[in-house]
C-alpha cells in the first residue's frame, strides 16, 4: 500500500518544499503555483490509484524544477536577469510556470476520475486542460498583488506584465492539451479511475 502511495507522497512533499523556498524567497507567482500543486496533492494521495504514478512524479519533478528556476531567473546575481529585458523575463517566466501547470492539470484529471469514478475522453481534455490550467494560474497573479504590493505600487509589476504572462500560459495550455487529446485519440486511450486504459 505504502509503496504504490509512494509517488504521491512525494508529490506532496515536493509541493510543501517547494511551496517552503517559494515563500522564504517571497516570489508570488511561485507561491501561487505551489499553492495549487499543493491543493491537488493532497487529495491526489488519497483518491489516486497506482495507475497516475507517473503523473504524481511528473507534477513533482517539474514543480522543484519551475521553483529552482524561477529563484535562479529572479535572482538579483544572475546572469539571465542582467542580460533580458523585461518582457523577455515575463515570457521567460511564464513558460517555466505554464510548464508546472500542464503538469498540476494533468494529474488533477487522473485525480477527478478517480474521485468521482469516472472516464474522461480526449474531448474532454483537450477542451477543459486549457481552461483549468487558466483556472490554475490566476492563482499565482493573486499571490503577486497580495504579496508584491510594494511591488506592483512601484509600478515594478505592472499590469501589462501580467496579461503577456497571461497570455503565455493560454497558448501554451492550448497547444499542450490539444496536442495531448489528438495523442489520445489516436491511441484510443481514456482516462479512469485506473489510470490510463485503451478502449477496446
Amino acid at each position: 500500500m505504502l509503496r504504490d502511495k509512494a509517488p504521491f507522497i512525494a508529490n506532496m512533499i515536493a509541493a510543501v518544499v517547494a511551496l517552503l523556498a517559494a515563500l522564504w524567497y517571497g516570489e508570488g507567482m511561485t507561491i501561487g503555483v505551489c499553492a495549487a500543486a499543493l491543493l491537488i496533492a493532497v487529495p491526489a494521495l488519497w483518491y489516486c490509484s497506482p495507475g497516475a504514478s507517473q503523473a504524481a512524479v511528473l507534477s513533482a519533478s517539474s514543480l522543484l524544477i519551475c521553483t529552482a528556476l524561477m529563484m535562479l531567473l529572479f535572482s538579483s546575481d544572475s546572469f539571465v536577469i542582467k542580460e533580458a529585458t523585461d518582457v523577455n523575463l515575463v515570457i521567460a517566466a511564464a513558460v517555466v510556470h505554464g510548464v508546472a501547470l500542464i503538469a498540476q492539470v494533468m494529474l488533477f484529471f487522473f485525480l477527478a476520475a478517480a474521485a468521482f469514478r469516472m472516464s474522461l475522453n480526449w474531448v474532454l481534455v483537450a477542451s477543459l486542460g486549457w481552461l483549468i490550467g487558466m483556472g490554475l494560474s490566476v492563482s499565482k497573479y493573486i499571490m503577486v498583488l497580495i504579496l508584491q504590493n510594494p511591488e506592483v505600487e512601484a509600478g515594478m509589476v505592472m499590469n501589462s506584465t501580467i496579461v503577456i504572462g497571461m497570455l503565455v500560459n493560454l497558448i501554451m495550455f492550448i497547444v499542450a492539451f490539444y496536442a495531448l487529446g489528438r495523442s489520445m485519440r489516436s491511441k484510443r486511450l481514456v482516462i479512469t479511475s485506473a489510470g490510463l486504459e485503451a478502449i477496446k
